[in-house]
């Protein structure tokens, strides 16, 4: 599955599963109370390896948006203008632009338990 702590709390996680698809008809009632989308992938291990895919681009997107900001930071751009700035461009990204966010806001609460990644 995928999602963040608000997310789980306002049922809104994304399940990413792998198996037989009759496997998946049985659990989808159950998944759907605590889901906004249940996504079948194929094989069995196929959704693991999609939210190891998950997890890579987030944490690539992550580390280049902190990177970024302390970059300019240090240069004495002010961190919203460039969020302004970067959520105007084709490489905007809804992950970027909330950990940017929350990175310019000096918001570094843990919305995910890290030995889950």
């Amino acid at each position: 599955m995928a999602g963040t702590r608000p997310q789980a709390e306002a049922h809104q996680l994304i399940h990413l599963v792998g198996g037989e698809a009759r496997a998946l008809e049985r659990a989808r009632e159950v998944l759907a109370t605590i889901s906004s989308a249940i996504h079948h992938v194929g094989a069995a291990g196929n959704g693991m390896l999609m939210k190891l895919a998950v997890n890579a681009i987030l944490g690539i997107q992550t580390a280049a948006i902190a990177e970024a900001l302390t970059m300019l930071g240090k240069a004495g751009v002010d961190p919203e203008k460039a969020l302004e700035i970067l959520a105007a461009l084709p490489i905007a990204s809804p992950a970027m632009m909330r950990a940017g966010g929350l990175m310019a806001a000096r918001n570094f609460a843990p919305n995910f338990p890290i030995d889950l990644v």
